[in-house]
């Protein structure tokens, strides 16, 4: 770790690894470290092949006395790929002597930026602005990042609001995520209110659509009030609209139960 509270300890970075050796051929990108099935993959993705772009978001603050009385909302980037032209992953490390007899395929992921510290070390949004932890932007498979997620039964709602982009524009978001998540490595600092995961995914966003006011956080709009609201603004000032779409736990599960209704 480089901050200065963890400085003389490892970093647990068992699950939270960035892209590496990213190789782009101008249509497509191939990196290692992709993350599905409790392992890590090499994957080649087609730029052209996103279909959809969500931006997901999950409050995380704590209920007191059964009010939501602070907030604190973690935000990542979903995309989906069309269906004939899926990420193909191929085994690395651990799994690299288990080849399946065809590539396994993926349409469905995300880019997410995650805080990085100590193994057993709880984020503390009261520390977080310390130059505390460090961070990591992960490439996951959709279904891995929510089971990951899954700790309680009463998990909050994975919001989803999906971003009206142009075929470029979803291709250079793709291009952009892959490639910060090398770049930055494990170099970037994980702040509570400035460098976190809701400003490096409207930063993505914004290199994407080529606008030049970031994201700032507000203390009143992102942490007395809904943050939902601050984020589903700032996106309508950027022209994405945004479209609200089912939670991302009600898309999954009827997804395993298609006859429940």
């Amino acid at each position: 770790m480089t901050s200065w509270k963890y400085a003389d300890q490892c970093a647990d970075t068992s699950i939270k690894r960035p892209a590496v050796n990213v190789h782009d051929d101008g249509n497509t990108i191939t990196f290692r470290i992709f993350i599905t099935e409790a392992d890590f993959w090499t994957a080649t993705v087609s730029k052209n092949a996103v279909r959809q772009v969500m931006l997901e978001t999950k409050e995380l603050m704590p209920k007191i006395a059964g009010y939501q009385l602070i907030h604190g909302d973690h935000a990542e980037i979903r995309f989906i790929l069309d269906p004939k032209t899926p990420m193909v992953l191929n085994p690395q490390g651990t799994n690299a002597g288990n080849a399946p007899a065809t590539p396994v395929a993926v349409t469905d992921f995300m880019w997410s930026m995650e805080y990085v510290a100590p193994k057993g070390v709880p984020y503390s949004a009261f520390i977080g602005e310390e130059n505390a932890y460090s961070s990591v932007d992960r490439l996951i498979a959709t279904r891995d990042r929510e089971a990951e997620q899954e700790s309680s039964p009463d998990q909050p709602p994975i919001h989803q609001f999906e971003l009206k982009m142009s075929p470029e524009t979803k291709a250079r978001l793709l291009d952009s995520a892959v490639k910060k998540s090398e770049a930055t490595g494990y170099k970037q600092p994980y702040k509570t209110f400035s460098d976190n995961c809701v400003t490096s995914a409207f930063d993505l966003i914004d290199e994407a659509i080529r606008y030049n006011k970031p994201y700032q956080m507000s203390l009143v709009h992102d942490v007395l009030e809904d943050p939902d609201k601050s984020m589903a603004k700032a996106l309508e000032q950027r022209g994405l609209g945004p479209s609200p779409l089912a939670t991302l736990n009600e898309e999954l599960s009827h997804a395993q139960e298609p006859c429940q209704r």
